[in-house]
């Protein structure tokens, strides 16, 4: 998952074993929130601890904070619009 939703321009400078290195200790220390509340799938909250570790990784690569993946999206988008100033 981390491999394939990893922005191309960050492979060079992230690992994606790095990110899953960094969701497995956050997902420990919170294990025990998981097992009081437990509505979802091991799975499925594995898989959003992980998305959300990517999220916040790519936000301080590129030097600032994207709260949410619409915010990093509207950026990018951003970004593209100033590179091509004919649109």
């Amino acid at each position: 998952m981390v491999a394939f939703r990893l922005d191309p321009r960050l492979q060079g400078r992230v690992d994606a074993s790095d990110i899953i290195q960094e969701a497995h200790l956050e997902a420990a220390a919170h294990r025990e929130d998981y097992f009081r509340h437990g509505e979802l799938p091991l799975f499925l909250w594995l898989r959003g601890v992980v998305g959300n570790k990517l999220l916040k990784f790519t936000a301080t690569i590129w030097g600032r904070a994207c709260a949410t993946p619409r915010g990093m999206f509207a950026s990018l988008i951003e970004q593209r619009r100033m590179r091509r100033p004919w649109h």
